[in-house]
């Protein structure tokens, strides 16, 4: 039995003369939310107090923007043949991304004395936020053998600023770093024979240690993005 009847789709109608079936498609929607948490320190002497100390904290959450795109937001392409299913969709849309809950403390004077333990006895705090804008591209990169299950490969990247699953954007005098783990979801090969799907995504990125080399000796980032990109078939051959 041909693939195309296997996962539902009159191969009549629809394969060429090899087996083969080509779709097109155009984006027409992108929901995107996603929220992250980050907290940093500097300790120079365990146990002991040393000007230049700190720790920092905060949270950003990345969601679309008042005025979102309208119309075409991107496109896609998918090929069915009898060694399997390759293609991929593209998608942009206007974010708007917010920096809460950001502090950022800094010793400034100890009362050691070179040969005991000293204290803090002076800070300087800096508190920090903003809100700013930053369109988001999606790839989905969609894969799979002969069957009804192909595997997606969700891809993040913040335009302008730069960053994943949130930007790469903001400071409280330390930079805020946000990683992305590869992020990959299976759906069924009949759906993207629908004159209209959607594709939803649950994606995540955790960090124990910043990019690049830094003197941090407490680092930790978490950030979680979820939302669903909706899709018409726009020509089928």
């Amino acid at each position: 039995m041909p693939l195309l009847a296997l996962i539902g789709v009159p191969a009549a109608a629809t394969a060429d003369k090899h087996g083969r079936a080509s779709y097109e498609y155009k984006v027409t929607g992108l929901d995107y939310q996603a929220t992250g948490a980050l907290v940093g320190g500097i300790t120079q002497a365990p146990g002991d107090c040393s000007v230049g100390d700190a720790s920092w904290v905060g949270q950003v959450m990345t969601g679309n923007a008042d005025l979102s795109k309208l119309g075409s937001l991107g496109d896609g392409a998918l090929e069915i043949g009898r060694r399997g299913t390759e293609g991929g969709i593209n998608a942009e849309q206007a974010m708007s991304s917010t920096l809460s809950g950001s502090e950022h403390t800094e010793v400034t004077e100890c009362n050691g004395d070179g040969l005991h333990p000293g204290q803090m006895t002076d800070y300087r705090t800096t508190d920090c936020g903003e809100t700013i804008p930053s369109d988001i591209a999606v790839s989905a990169q969609i894969s799979g053998g002969v069957g009804d299950r192909v595997v997606i490969d969700w891809n993040f990247f913040h335009q302008g600023p730069g960053g994943f699953l949130l930007p790469d954007a903001f400071d409280c005098v330390e930079h805020f770093f946000f990683d992305a783990d590869p992020c990959k979801t299976r759906a069924r090969l009949a759906q993207f024979t629908k004159k209209k799907f959607s594709l939803p995504f649950k994606c995540q990125g955790l960090q124990a240690q910043p990019l690049g080399a830094t003197n941090y000796t407490l680092f930790s980032s978490d950030a979680y993005a979820n939302g669903v990109v909706s899709v018409k078939r726009a020509k089928q051959r």
